[in-house]
């Protein structure tokens, strides 16, 4: 059964999508999970957050537990933004997207009788380095870090997600691929399953520079 990020009132914003022509229609991304995960595809910038400043289009999957707060993968997703050229993801216009991203996600699922408190989130990111135990695609810059922001689907509470996301290019288009969990990591956690998802879709899409 597909898992719907957004509740029934946000439904509408996730499918609104901007049409194109079907000669310009670039190839589906095609994210690989196990049996049992939903997915959804929106535009970019999303109605619930329409300063963003990167367009494109974003492919979300998400773990059987995403919306089940006891649940060994709660909030446990991944997703890719297939992006224009500009801006360039740099560490300082990932987090300023970001931020933009989950305060508008927040403030819209919640709606307006909550105060989610947007103007406190956060987002930490650190460069990671390849080390012995885990290897980066050349060509590809990973990011590490943590969001606080207020969960509004389930827990209805402030809350942290845990995430690293990947950046690389491809032609003309960026892209992002996103590791994200209410989970930290550890080897034998959701993050394992998060992980092998990454691996077997950059293994196929990510070429060397």
């Amino acid at each position: 059964m597909t898992i719907r990020f957004f509740n029934a009132a946000c439904v509408a914003l996730l499918l609104c999508t901007t049409p194109v022509m079907a000669d310009e229609k670039p190839a589906p991304i095609e994210i690989k999970t196990p049996a049992g995960w939903g997915g959804e595809t929106i535009s970019l910038p999303p109605e619930f957050a329409p300063d963003m400043k990167v367009t494109g289009t974003e492919v979300i999957r998400f773990a059987p537990g995403m919306m089940q707060a006891k649940s060994d993968s709660f909030f446990s997703y991944v997703f890719v933004f297939r992006l224009k050229p500009e801006p360039k993801l740099t560490q300082e216009v990932l987090e300023r997207e970001f931020l933009t991203y989950y305060r508008g996600l927040s403030k819209t699922v919640a709606g307006s009788t909550v105060d989610v408190g947007a103007e406190k989130f956060k987002l930490a990111l650190k460069l990671v380095k390849p080390d012995k135990d885990e290897t980066i695609p050349k060509g590809l810059t990973r990011y590490s870090g943590k969001l606080d922001w207020f969960e509004p689907f389930a827990l209805k509470a402030p809350h942290v997600i845990h995430l690293e996301i990947d950046t690389y290019s491809q032609g003309d288009q960026n892209y992002l691929f996103v590791c994200a969990s209410s989970k930290e990591q550890q080897p034998d956690n959701i993050w394992k399953e998060l992980k092998k998802i990454r691996t077997d879709f950059e293994s196929g899409h990510v070429k060397a520079r």
